[in-house]
């Protein structure tokens, strides 16, 4: 098998904790520390090497946004359930503002190589934004295979920035007219909001 990169997901100038990951077949999804949280990509395998698709997108999005509503989960603990196995669950919590915040990360049991990512937050407030944002990076022409990232529950998928960026709205009640867009909020206050998306090979 080969053996993730360190610069897989690279943050020049930013000082990282030992990366953690989790690999299950050509997948694989690698946290490493971004100055007060954990950020993470996912790569897929091609032969002998790792390509970064995804990136998380970190802190306010935009940049001058409000940090209480970051573009991503913020994490601040991040633990592998197995030190022995590479596609062992991740499980993280984090906080921002007055949210907590939750996640685990495991192999999808109900599809063979694909990684599922669960979320949820827990907030006592209107939320602004709460979902996952991606950053997709830049493909060669020659790079095979791709990778398909698709909502599965309480949450809606949109690209923005000519589709640069990919961002899962969390919804009460899994998408459509009541999930949240960005910088629209929600209608009420909520006490907990779920997510649930998936990346398996195209």
């Amino acid at each position: 098998m080969p053996v993730l990169p360190a610069d897989c997901l690279a943050v020049p100038g930013v000082a990282v904790r030992l990366p953690i990951s989790l690999v299950t077949g050509a997948i694989a999804v690698k946290f490493e520390w971004h100055g007060d949280r954990w950020g993470h990509g996912v790569c897929v395998r091609e032969n002998a090497d790792w390509r970064r698709v995804y990136q998380s997108v970190e802190g306010p999005w935009p940049a001058e946004g409000d940090p209480n509503w970051p573009a991503s989960a913020a994490l601040v603990e991040v633990v592998r359930m197995s030190s022995e196995d590479p596609a062992a669950a991740i499980v993280a919590v984090g906080l921002a503002g007055h949210s907590h915040f939750s996640a685990s990360i495991i192999a999808d049991p109900n599809q063979p190589q694909a990684v599922l990512f669960e979320l949820a937050c827990r907030t006592h407030q209107q939320a602004h934004w709460l979902g996952s944002t991606y950053e997709v990076s830049p493909t060669p022409s020659t790079a095979q295979p791709q990778l398909m990232i698709e909502p599965v529950s309480g949450c809606i998928l949109e690209t923005i920035d000519r589709g640069r960026l990919w961002r899962f709205s969390a919804g009460r009640h899994g998408g459509g007219a009541s999930a949240a867009q960005a910088g629209n909020g929600f209608r009420s206050p909520l006490t907990t909001v779920r997510w649930s998306y998936r990346i398996a090979p195209a």
